[in-house]
């Protein structure tokens, strides 16, 4: 299901309204891509340094303080989930999505994640709290379930008007404790 044409839901205003039922547009659930994309080709080049042998470290996630995180979420309630992509997109828009990807970072409970459905771009401008994101420029999402104490790396990889540039849409979302 991917794109605007994929799912009867409409944003505007504060209200998000999925297959007839109106859920509101919650701040606390709300992930602002921080920053700023860039690109730069450069020609393939060999490269050799002679160097003895030696260990290194590789941190798996070294950019992760740029990950938004959003409010901790009570896995009883459902709550829409509200990826603002405007300031990476240089003035493309959204066009279409692939299936979201949730994974397990912290928690005993690893097994449980939480689903997200009514996956949509938004086609209307969406207001939240002083901030407004145009129509194509965000990914909306009901989120339901997952594990208490928990926590989840959302990814929602996408296309956009610009075919030379696919955005993953990423946040944390934290679950309440019990």
């Amino acid at each position: 299901m991917n794109g605007y044409a994929s799912i009867a839901a409409k944003a505007s205003g504060t209200i998000v309204v999925f297959n007839s039922t109106a859920y509101p547009v919650n701040p606390s659930y709300f992930a602002r891509s921080l920053y700023r994309s860039f690109y730069c080709k450069a020609p393939n080049r060999t490269f050799y340094a002679a160097a003895p042998a030696r260990n290194f470290l590789v941190r798996i996630r070294p950019m992760q303080i740029a990950i938004p995180t959003m409010s901790p979420m009570d896995p009883r309630e459902t709550v829409v989930l509200t990826f603002d992509a405007t300031a990476i997109l240089n003035g493309a828009t959204l066009t279409q999505f692939s299936t979201p990807i949730i994974t397990a970072e912290l928690g005993s409970d690893r097994t449980t994640l939480p689903v997200l459905s009514n996956v949509i771009i938004n086609s209307a401008p969406v207001t939240i709290g002083n901030i407004t994101i145009k129509a194509g420029c965000a990914v909306q999402a009901e989120a339901s379930a997952g594990a208490f104490g928990a926590q989840y790396l959302i990814a929602i990889p996408c296309e956009t008007s610009n075919p030379q540039f696919s955005p993953v849409l990423k946040a944390i979302l934290p679950m309440a404790n019990q």
